[in-house]
């Protein structure tokens, strides 16, 4: 649950993400803006993570879904992190992405 205000303030959530990142983007940019991010512990959910295709059986939509992932975190440091950082920090942390993307290529990882 989202005040509207909040949403008036920041905005929906950003539609650059196809999936993963989407709702971490969104909340930073609402604790950036000064609201509080609420939980509470007495509601529980059952999130049955990677069953998109992070562990599924088929070895290529484990790795396009792996290969996205990676992507939007890439955008989510870029969007965030990348002006906070000084660029020979920012390179290694783009190359650490592109480390991960090409061993899911070669390696099925």
């Amino acid at each position: 649950m989202v005040r509207k205000e909040v949403i008036a303030q920041v905005g929906m959530l950003d539609e650059e993400y196809f999936m993963y990142a989407e709702d971490i983007d969104w909340a930073y940019r609402i604790k950036q803006a000064g609201w509080q991010i609420w939980f509470d512990p007495e509601v529980t959910t059952l999130h049955k993570k990677k069953q998109s295709g992070r562990s599924n059986a088929n070895r290529d939509r484990r790795i396009k879904t792996q290969t996205m992932f990676i992507t939007y975190n890439k955008l989510f440091y870029t969007k965030h992190y990348e002006k906070k950082y000084p660029w020979i920090v920012t390179f290694f942390v783009y190359r650490a992405f592109d480390l991960q993307v090409c061993m899911l290529k070669v390696f099925g990882i």
